[in-house]
This record gives structure tokens, C-alpha cells and sequence, in this order.
């Protein structure tokens, strides 16, 4: 398990960067956010929904990194039980090495990275960001139930190192991630009240 760094090593961005860095770099996809809430979950220098891509989010921090995954809100966190996600081949057997992380695979913001199956259907994720692929979550293919239950913590679906932008570029397209969740908050009770009104609707038609 990644250990929580000392409160003056978070106090300093450049300082929090290098050792979120050292972890990436050491530790698995499932240690890191594992204790991902107790470390980095009010950490996050920007997060977003995306509109291309609905109900998909894009958590980064500091340093650049990128964690890519399902809201709750998306259908295959909803659709029956989550049964298996499964990543293209090749990016699955990715395992960059080194400092420079070579090897790593080229995606980019439109490229599918996995499918969602679940009981009542299968559900494409793309990568939102164009970078390099650091890492999937390997969890998911023992407890890929995680993308239903967790979905914007132990069930990411995976860390990308952007290429090339800075990060207001990154978040710019993005809905800010406050106002995506109003907006789900509002649609659901919109629907709820609808729900409500069209018996007595369909009372009055009759």
C-alpha cells in the first residue's frame, strides 16, 4: 500500500508531484487508488465530464496525470450487474518502463480503451485524453464489479500521462465536475416529478 506522505511534502505542489510520480512509477494500478481517496481525493488540480464521451470523467492531478473512467451516473454503472471489462489486447500487455515510462502506449481522446459488459449489455469507454497509457486498473479483471460500485475511485478505468498540453488545455473542453453533478441531481428529479404527473395526465386524457 502507497503511505501517506507527511502534511509538508503535500504542502509543497512541486514536492507532491515527485512523490505521486515515485508512486505511479513503483507501486500497481490497484495500490495506488486504493488509498487514492485518503490521499489525493480533494488533491485533484482539475476534474471534468465529458460531453463527447457522456457520463465519462477526467481527474487530474498536479503533476499531469490523468485517471480516465465511468460516473455513476453512466448506464453500464446501471444496467444490471457489471460482468467483465475488458481492455484491448494490446493495451492491457502495456507496461511502460523507465523514467521516460518508454513502451507505452499512444492513445488518443477517441480511442476505445475498454468494453463494459454487463447483464444487460456491453458499454464502450474511450480514453478522453490524447497521451500515453501509464496503466489499466488490473482489478477490474478479477472485481470488475468496481466500476459499478466505486466508479470514481477503486474502479477508474486508467491513468494517462497527456502529451504535450497544459492543463487548463486538457480541462477546457470538459464540463466542470460540480456542474456535471448538478446537472444529474436536476435531471433525476425532473424525471421523478415527471414520473409523478403522468398518471394523473393520462387520468385526465381518459
Amino acid at each position: 500500500m502507497i503511505r501517506r506522505p507527511p502534511r509538508s511534502t503535500l504542502s509543497s505542489s512541486s514536492a507532491a508531484s515527485d512523490v505521486y510520480k515515485r508512486q505511479v512509477s513503483t507501486q500497481s494500478t490497484g495500490d495506488l487508488l486504493a488509498s487514492m481517496d485518503a490521499v489525493f481525493a480533494e488533491r485533484w488540480s482539475g476534474m471534468g465530464a465529458s460531453e463527447s464521451a457522456p457520463h465519462q470523467y477526467v481527474f487530474q492531478h498536479a503533476n499531469g496525470l490523468c485517471v480516465v473512467g465511468l460516473s455513476r451516473h453512466h448506464p453500464a454503472c446501471k444496467s444490471g450487474v457489471v460482468e467483465s471489462v475488458n481492455f484491448r489486447v494490446e493495451l492491457g500487455s502495456s507496461k511502460p518502463s523507465g523514467k521516460r515510462k518508454r513502451g507505452a502506449a499512444q492513445l488518443r481522446a477517441e480511442n476505445v480503451i475498454c468494453t463494459v459488459q454487463t447483464t444487460e449489455g456491453k458499454f464502450e469507454a474511450v480514453g478522453l485524453v490524447n497521451g500515453d497509457l501509464m496503466e489499466v486498473n488490473q482489478r477490474l479483471a478479477q472485481e470488475p464489479g468496481l466500476v459499478a460500485e466505486k466508479p470514481e475511485s477503486d474502479g477508474f478505468l486508467a491513468i494517462i500521462r497527456p502529451g504535450g498540453k497544459q492543463p487548463e488545455q486538457i480541462m477546457a473542453p470538459l464540463t466542470p465536475w460540480s456542474d456535471y453533478l448538478v446537472s444529474m441531481c436536476a435531471g433525476g428529479k425532473q424525471q421523478q416529478e415527471q414520473s409523478h404527473e403522468n398518471p394523473d395526465q393520462r387520468a385526465e386524457e381518459l
